[in-house]
């Protein structure tokens, strides 16, 4: 399910970019991804409501939720787990970073799918 929503104004909570859904052994892994994309490898900043959308997607859904850049110069999406995204203030709002040497250790999206 593909369901971007940059920029839109709406009352209800904001969908995650992706979310995909398949039964492995009988088992259902759901991945949830916020995708980002910077033509420079920078620090990438997610805001709060976002951090908590994607981390309350992944408790209801028993899914696994990630932040996925793709940094033009590396020609590849690059998949960093929610857990791992540092907490950080700007300009006294709560945002949460992925710095560019976390995003160079990161799996790469195909590894995780």
């Amino acid at each position: 399910m593909r369901a971007p929503g940059s920029g839109k104004k709406s009352k209800r909570i904001k969908p995650p970019d992706i979310m995909a859904v398949k039964r492995i052994d009988g088992e259902v892994k759901v991945l949830i991804f916020e995708v980002k994309y910077r033509e420079k490898p920078m620090t990438v900043y997610i805001a709060d409501y976002t951090y908590n959308t994607l981390k309350e997607y992944a408790r209801r859904t028993g899914g696994e939720a990630y932040i996925a850049v793709k940094v033009k110069e590396w020609q590849r999406f690059v998949a960093v787990p929610l857990d791992e995204l540092e907490e950080a203030e700007i300009n006294g709002k709560r945002m949460y970073r992925i710095t560019i040497s976390k995003m160079r250790s990161a799996g790469e999206v195909e590894e995780i799918v």
